[in-house]
Order: structure tokens, then sequence, then C-alpha cells
């Protein structure tokens, strides 16, 4: 007899786009995904496949929070071993090295299953050496795994109706058929800008913050940018517009969406390109211009730090 679905996905797409998350096809998918696994009698498995900065870390933490789950999050990091997500290495009066190994974040999850609803996150899985791959087979097939600690086998179970996995990725490596066959891979694109406008007016009622925030998010898509523009930062941008109304643009800018000079940069190029008037309201003629008054201020920002530069470069010449 198969199990009740998991997740009622209307519910679960009202919260998350409650939340600001954008995307109910993506949504609807996870929601899929998930009850289609409970139903099988399989470790509900997920892996969300798309660029840097698209919101498959956000709606995880999401998904969590609507499920009432243990939140267990595991941030890959280059050349990440299987031993670092099956044990951790604690500080021990104990031992006469110091250190005492203990169980890991994988076994941890599957402890915590028994009781209690976990989504278990390893994020940016592609970060992982590739004999990671192996490890999560019987993992997601069977919700085990084995361990050795203090020369002493163990094997820990979990339930898998209270289990969900996700792994995240950047797609900075190829993935081993037998993992992929035990995952449903989700892809993930950033949003319309049209959908992006209208949740910004859910969010904002001042129509200039929300023209100016969907035309740096219009042109962050033309710009090669080194990560998407997100809601999120896009939502903290207007935020801090709002309460800082004296701050500089660019500034802001720097803190929020680009995080960076180099793509402050980029992003002034897609601006320039781009028609003003196609992302200002033409209802009020005594509006001011929003497009060409941010790209005055990038380029002024652009002046100050080729100017020191040039300063640095002649201080540098004279000292040698």
């Amino acid at each position: 007899m198969s199990q009740a679905p998991l997740i009622n996905i209307d519910d679960f797409i009202k919260y998350a786009e409650s939340q600001g998350f954008v995307g109910s096809k993506i949504l609807r998918q996870i929601g899929i995904a998930i009850n289609t696994a409970v139903a099988s009698n399989t470790v509900p498995a997920l892996m969300l496949r798309g660029p840097a900065g698209s919101g498959k870390t956000w709606i995880t933490e999401l998904l969590a929070r609507f499920l009432d789950a243990r939140y267990i999050f595991i941030q890959a990091t280059p050349g990440m071993s299987e031993d670092e997500l099956l044990y951790k290495y604690v500080p021990s009066e104990r031992s006469t090295s110091g250190v005492e190994i203990v169980e890991g974040p994988l076994p941890e999850a599957l402890k915590l299953s028994q009781k209690t609803r976990v989504v278990l996150v390893i994020d940016e899985f592609d970060k992982t050496r590739p004999s990671a791959d192996a490890l999560l087979l019987d993992y997601l097939q069977n919700a085990r795994v084995s361990l050795r600690i203090n020369n002493k086998k163990k094997l820990v179970v979990g339930r898998k109706e209270n289990l969900v996995v996700i792994l995240t990725s950047n797609d900075f490596r190829e993935f081993s058929e037998p993992l992929l066959r035990r995952v449903v891979s989700i892809f993930f694109e950033p949003p319309q800008p049209e959908l992006v406008k209208e949740l910004l007016r859910r969010k904002f009622d001042d129509e200039r913050i929300v023209e100016l925030l969907s035309m740096i998010y219009t042109a962050g898509q033309y710009a090669r940018l080194s990560k998407p523009i997100t809601i999120q930062e896009l939502y903290q941008l207007g935020t801090a517009m709002k309460m800082y109304p004296d701050a500089k643009i660019e500034e802001l800018l720097l803190m929020f969406i680009t995080k960076n000079y180099d793509d402050l940069y980029e992003l002034q190029r897609a601006l320039e390109q781009l028609r003003a008037d196609e992302f200002t309201s033409t209802n009020n003629s005594n509006e001011v211009n929003i497009a060409e008054t941010l790209i005055k201020k990038i380029n002024e920002v652009n002046e100050i730090q080729q100017n020191q530069q040039a300063v640095n470069q002649s201080n540098n010449n004279n000292s040698n």
C-alpha cells in the first residue's frame, strides 16, 4: 500500500510564492517528485541544477519550513571527499591524538529521520570528488549507510518516508549514471522580467522603485555577470533604497547586487545598450529618467576607480 502524499502541491506553491519565490513550474515539479517517491517507497531524492543565484538553495529552506522538518545543510567544497560526508572530527580528551571521529551529517540525517522529518541538502554537490557519487547510491536507494568508527563497523538506517535528500549543482562536473538514475533532475532558470516586475509590485508600493529594480534585473540578463541577479537581492536593494534615500545608488548596487566592480562595469554596459524608455513609466512627463540617472552615477564611480588606479600606477612608477 502506497504512502499518502507528503506535500499538498497547491499549498506548497502558495507558501513559497508568499515568501517571494518565483516559479510555480519548479515548485510543482518538486512536489510531484517528492510525492511520487513517497508513493513508490523510495527516498525522495532531487538534484536541483542551474546557475548560481537562481534560487536552488533558497527553495530547500522553504521546503523544510513548509514540511516543519529538521534542516541539515552541507556546503560542499572543492575536492570534498566522501569521508567528510560520513564523519566529523571533534576535539576529545579521551583520545591520545586529541581528536575523536564521530558520525557526520549523512548518518545524522538518517538517525533523525527515525523520529521526525528531515530535509538533507548537499549544496554544490558538483564540487565533491566523483567518488562521492558512489557513496550516495545505497543511501538514496535504501536510506542506509555503513560506517567504521573506532575500528567497529555499524549500519545506520533511516525511515525513507521521513527523509528528503536534495543535491544542488552548478554543473561544474558530470555525474555518474547510477547516481543520476536515483535522483530527479530539476532545472532552474532565471525568471522572466515580466514576472519579476509583478512580484516587485507586491513588495513595493513605489512604482519608481519597481521600475528601477526591474530595469536593473533586465540589464543583468544582458550583462555578463558572474552570477544572476536574484529576487532576494532586488528586495534587499529596494528596501535599502526606501530606508536610506540619501545613499548612493552605486554603493547600494555594489553591496546588494554586483558584489564587485567588474560586475558593476558589466551592468553599466548593459544599461547603456538598453533603451531607457522601455523601463521607465511614461505616465508622468515630469518623471526623472531613472536609467540615465543610474548610468550617470555608475559612470561617476567608474571614473573614480580609474583615476585611483592611475594615481596608484603613477606612485608605483615614481617609487621605482
